[in-house]
């Protein structure tokens, strides 16, 4: 029996989809989605032994998002990254009590629509991966159970006052690691990281909702920063920096923590979070004069965005060194090649990173 390794492997293999194709179905997304849901409206009164409609506005969420994955992925063959981020669709839906059924269906459905509105000879090219995916569907199905669990009893520890919602214990708690010897970037690293990472998952595990994982994300953003407010910054260099996050995405905390980092590190640092489309950033970047810009990339289906963004920055302003952070731009790393100047894939780099940059290019 194939194992998710072998499955990705062999996605590897898939073939190439053309630009015209990709460009179709970008224009076209917003009614293959609405032709999917109405599918699933139309043909099933019933999903997991309750009524659609009572799921159905989860399930459209869970639609859009498969598409502009699926967007991303046609655009730049991210196959093995399209194993990925189906798994994680069929876990999450899974832990809410969706079965084999809906999976298979859902996939059909995305068939049906594309060869309903795209003609045939594009539309054979798009849906090539979604029958791979169909073909494979029981590897996904048998291999959807989480079973990661935090290491230490200091993140334990963590995890549970970020649950209560005790935005101050919490903070007291993770700066009291600073009198233990411990560097604010360590505590980051090794105790934040992995709890708002185990956030993540109970979420995924339906053993939280959406509102205590919003919380525990806003009051980890409390703590980076009386974390950093800590420590004396250390003396002033004649670099300055852009830091946020591409158009559309959500996960800050990465971006929120190498801003802090920097300015720690003696940077001018200009922070414009995230929630910026590509036009007001490159209008900051046009006024600020940074000499890197850092951006975070964690969401596949962003990463049509972060390449847009790079390259009118490229053309904007060529002297600016642009820095990408963030598990999709490490998914898309060989792409990304040829537009930015570094990947990284820890945002402790972040400062050595573009140092090394800049004075190796002075």
């Amino acid at each position: 029996m194939d194992t998710l390794d072998k499955v990705k492997s062999a996605s590897e293999d898939l073939p190439s989809i053309s630009d015209f194709s990709n460009e179709k179905f970008y224009q076209l997304l917003p009614s293959l989605v609405q032709l999917v849901n109405e599918k699933f409206v139309i043909e099933d009164k019933f999903c997991c032994g309750q009524p659609l409609n009572e799921r159905m506005r989860m399930l459209k969420d869970f639609h859009r998002d498969f598409g502009e994955v699926l967007s991303a992925v046609y655009r730049f063959k991210l196959y093995p990254a399209l194993m990925d981020e189906f798994l994680w669709l069929v876990s999450t839906l899974s832990y809410r009590g969706f079965k084999r059924e809906y999976f298979e269906k859902m996939l059909n459905a995305w068939i049906i629509a594309m060869h309903g509105i795209i003609k045939p000879i594009n539309s054979d090219e798009l849906i090539q991966p979604l029958r791979f995916l169909v073909q494979h569907l029981d590897v996904f199905v048998n291999n959807w159970e989480i079973s990661d669990k935090l290491e230490s009893d200091e993140q334990k520890g963590l995890l549970n006052l970020l649950l209560e919602k005790r935005r101050r214990d919490a903070m007291e708690y993770a700066v009291s690691f600073i009198e233990k010897g411990n560097s604010p970037d360590d505590i980051c690293h090794d105790t934040l990281m992995p709890v708002i990472k185990q956030i993540g998952l109970l979420w995924q595990k339906n053993e939280i909702n959406v509102t205590d994982e919003h919380a525990a994300t806003y009051i980890t953003k409390y703590i980076v920063l009386r974390l950093f407010d800590r420590i004396s910054r250390k003396p002033t260099i004649p670099y300055s920096s852009l830091v946020g996050c591409v158009p559309g995405e959500e996960h800050v905390l990465g971006a929120d923590i190498v801003a802090s980092h920097l300015e720690i590190e003696g940077w001018s640092v200009c922070y414009v979070g995230h929630g910026a489309p590509v036009e007001d950033i490159l209008e900051i970047i046009t006024k600020s004069s940074p000499d890197v810009v850092f951006l975070s990339n964690t969401l596949i289906s962003k990463l049509p965005l972060a390449v847009e963004l790079s390259k009118r920055l490229r053309k904007m302003a060529p002297k600016v060194k642009i820095i990408m952070g963030g598990h999709a731009a490490l998914v898309a790393k060989d792409m990304f090649a040829k537009l930015v100047d570094a990947v990284i894939d820890d945002y402790r780099k972040a400062h050595f990173e573009a140092i090394e940059i800049l004075e190796g290019n002075a």
